[in-house]
């Protein structure tokens, strides 16, 4: 691989360089093998409403630091620059559960790239991916880990992809960056540090009318918030 050879003439040892591949290979396994729980796991509730704060004293699970700062790495080598520090969802926190957020912005290709982590006291933490590329009239290109979306319509002027075998981050921004080729780069709309957020709730908001259609979700009168269904079970 180009990289393990850039190790090599950058003065890293064999030790080091096999402990490096270690961490990238893990780094994809978590990434890609595991199934983001969201809208397919029958738990949990999603706000009517995209908010974000501030951390307030909930940390990054320790077993995401590793994979989240060699992805952070890797989005920063592609030309992505973070706009926050990791940000959680209060509306989305229960007993146990924070579901985390880490914004990326790439200026020139005008893309919002999303980390998001759910962490819990039993069992480990889940990663997804979620990238955005706004288009004019309302329109935009995906690319995401969350499969559970696939089984639903698309919202209205969304072309989205889902990535279920990708080897690296590399490969899954690729794979957008394809996407992107079909469109006039002048249909683009602009992403930066101060309006990411409206980008991000305008498809926060589509996916969230896409699960009311497809019954996903359902709304409850008395915490003004959405309650994920279970999928039904499939026959062997």
């Amino acid at each position: 691989m180009l990289w393990i050879r850039q190790s090599a003439a950058m003065g890293l040892d064999p030790f080091e360089i096999a402990t490096l591949t270690v961490g990238a290979i893990g780094v994809v396994v978590f990434l890609i093998i595991k199934r983001p729980a969201l809208l397919s796991s029958g738990q949990g509730r999603l706000p009517k409403r995209f908010e974000l704060v501030e951390l307030g004293g909930v940390k990054v699970p320790k077993d995401v630091r590793e994979p989240l700062a060699y992805l952070s790495a890797s989005l920063g080598r592609m030309g992505f620059i973070a706009v926050a520090e990791p940000l959680r969802a209060p509306a989305m926190t229960g007993f146990g559960r924070h579901l985390l957020l880490v914004p990326f912005i790439h200026p020139k290709e005008e893309a919002l790239f999303i980390m998001g982590i759910e962490s819990q006291v039993l069992g480990s933490s889940e990663m997804m991916l979620h990238i955005i590329s706004p288009l004019s009239e309302g329109r935009s290109i995906e690319t995401t880990t969350l499969t559970g979306l696939a089984d639903m319509a698309r919202p209205p002027g969304v072309d989205a992809r889902f990535v279920i075998d990708a080897d690296s981050i590399e490969e899954i921004w690729s794979r957008h960056r394809l996407a992107l080729t079909e469109h006039e780069r002048s249909s683009r709309a602009t992403v930066t540090a101060t309006n990411w957020r409206k980008h991000a709730g305008a498809t926060y908001d589509a996916w969230l009318r896409a699960a009311l259609r497809a019954n996903r979700i359902t709304l409850d009168l008395r915490s003004n918030s959405y309650r994920i269904r279970s999928l039904p079970r499939r026959a062997v």
